[in-house]
């Protein structure tokens, strides 16, 4: 057996909900039944993906957090029913800066979210949907999976096909969900649908200004986002500080151009005010 600590992947870049992964099965126990199905197609699939065991004899034993070699607990599943961000779409999405973004990497919007901010779910389905050439947007009510008896209503959804089947993306948890299944377990009820090949001249004009790429307010944002980076120190801030390092890596030229903007009265004046941040 093998410690899930003892992977560096795990502790280091693999997340669920935003939190590093290990850190949310510790942080949220008792864990929902959802999330036990979701974390551990996450945790196998990250592994596999990074070529970290054989898929075909190695199994996670969720409760004790380990990898096993006896065949006893969760064996892979190509395409389980639930499961956070695969890392490589998270890989393709981190590269893209798109007007939709305000400008910032698609990854580093997806994870500004936390408990006390409000965000635009559309934009976030919109801005997961660039790297994709099908897709549809939902709005639908469905049974909800944690809160038995209660209906969420209104929940926009973005659905995608992965090697030839199809997903519902959860932009809002940072999970995928096998489509046609959680449409059936949930009784979900569409209430309305946009299809990207049925989009009329008008609904393809205003799709394709919103994810255009660029990069052009993505310095000025910046500049204001450092000046409050040590506030980010909560564990659910753990993917945002991770993607803002990835996005400092894949575009240093638009941090030195943020430094160049904090050089000016302004922001210095405004870099004083929040020293107590440090």
């Amino acid at each position: 057996m093998k410690k899930l600590e003892e992977y560096a992947a795990l502790n280091d870049f693999v997340f669920y909900r935003h939190y590093h992964i290990l850190e949310y099965i510790k942080l949220k126990e008792p864990l929902s039944s959802l999330d036990r199905e979701a974390l551990a197609a996450t945790i196998m699939h990250a592994l596999v993906d990074l070529h970290l065991i054989d898929k075909e004899r190695e199994t996670l034993d969720l409760d004790n957090l380990c990898i096993r070699d006896d065949g006893i607990g969760y064996h892979y599943e190509e395409h389980p029913f639930a499961q956070g961000t695969p890392l490589w779409i998270k890989d393709q999405l981190r590269k893209k800066c798109l007007m939709i973004t305000g400008g910032l990497p698609v990854t580093m919007k997806l994870s500004m979210l936390s408990p006390f901010q409000k965000t635009c779910v559309y934009d976030l389905n919109t801005a997961y949907s660039c790297t994709f050439s099908k897709f549809t947007f939902y709005e639908a009510d469905y049974d909800s999976p944690t809160r038995p008896g209660v209906i969420a209503k209104d929940r926009p959804f973005l659905e995608v096909e992965i090697d030839g089947v199809k997903y519902l993306v959860d932009t809002l948890l940072d999970r995928l969900y096998l489509s046609e299944e959680f449409k059936k377990r949930y009784h979900m009820q569409i209430k309305s649908q946009f299809d990207s090949w049925n989009l009329n001249a008008n609904q393809q004009n205003i799709y394709s200004s919103h994810v255009q790429e660029s990069n052009h307010y993505f310095s000025g944002l910046i500049a204001i986002f450092d000046l409050f980076q040590p506030s980010f120190n909560q564990p659910y801030f753990a993917e945002y500080n991770f993607e803002y390092q990835r996005a400092h890596e894949n575009f240093p030229e638009i941090f030195q151009e943020a430094r160049d903007i904090m050089q000016d009265k302004p922001y210095k004046n405004l870099s004083k005010k929040n020293q107590f941040n440090k």
